[in-house]
């Protein structure tokens, strides 16, 4: 029984991912779970709503690539009639209910990856605010 080499996109099952890859590959079978990124991204509506959110916010802070922008600039975009205010619904529509949450979203997602970006979160001075830094990946 081959084993596949340990490359897995499915953290959890990768000793059954590398189990059942070798044997296809043995039998001739190519590509096992190659689209499975792309496809688990395309059936996450989460994560394509983060997305769209990066993007705009990028739109907003074209330079944010090399720095960095704090909860207190995006909030009142988020604000009912502001640029991002659609993009994410489930989030509260309060200024302080959108700093902490978006504070503490920011922090619980720290170092993913979200389509191209990567998710940054830094303390600011005094331990109070949190600051939202995409990453472009080449």
């Amino acid at each position: 029984m081959p084993k596949r080499k340990p490359s897995s996109p499915l953290v959890k099952y990768g000793r059954w991912e590398r189990t059942v890859g070798g044997i296809l590959e043995f039998s001739g079978a190519k590509d096992f779970l190659a689209n499975q990124k792309a496809k688990s991204e395309a059936a996450d509506d989460k994560t394509a709503d983060i997305v769209l959110f990066i993007d705009n916010l990028i739109e907003q802070f074209p330079k944010i690539e090399r720095v960095v922008v704090p909860i207190q600039k995006i909030v009142p975009l988020m604000m009912p009639g502001g640029p991002l205010a659609d993009i994410l619904p489930e989030m509260p529509r309060t200024v302080n209910g959108l700093n902490v949450t978006l504070g503490r979203y920011i922090k619980s997602v720290n170092g993913r990856v979200f389509g191209s970006h990567r998710i940054r979160s830094k303390t600011g001075a005094g331990n109070k605010s949190s600051v939202w830094c995409p990453k472009i990946e080449p």
